[in-house]
């Protein structure tokens, strides 16, 4: 019985490794985009806990305003780079969703090809045998 031989062989290892790739640079691009969230909800929570503080005086207000100024403008711009973050996410699961569909087409011929060479040897199989029994038979 000869040894099964895919012709696109090192193709199929090819998608195997890009679907790889786009798998791993979807769950960074995700990891990058929790991060980020994370930051997000860590500077909300600093300006919760400092809006609860009571100043003392009138200079410690001012410095106050400014600080919870502060604190919402870094929260709209990582809540910006969330959204750009969220968006980078979207394309990668959307570029490894097409690698893994190349891929499975591939795998898909693989598997046809491997049925019918399958098919060839039991068929060549079976016609030895039937010319094993005929030999026999007229011995």
């Amino acid at each position: 019985m000869a040894k099964f031989r895919f012709a696109y062989n090192r193709v199929l290892e090819y998608r195997k490794m890009q679907e790889c790739w786009a798998k791993d640079a979807f769950l960074e691009a995700r990891k990058r985009r929790l991060m980020a969230a994370l930051d997000a909800e860590r500077i909300l929570d600093e300006k919760n806990r400092a809006q609860y503080r009571l100043p003392r005086n009138l200079n410690e207000m001012r410095t106050m305003e400014l600080y919870l100024d502060k604190l919402e403008c870094d929260y709209e711009n990582q809540m910006a780079v969330v959204h750009i973050l969220a968006n980078d996410e979207q394309t990668a699961h959307a570029e490894w969703i097409e690698t893994r569909k190349r891929l499975k087409a591939m795998e898909r011929l693989y598997e046809i090809a491997k049925a019918e060479w399958q098919l060839a040897e039991d068929r060549k199989a079976q016609k030895d045998l039937d010319e094993w029994a005929a030999l026999r038979r007229a011995a």
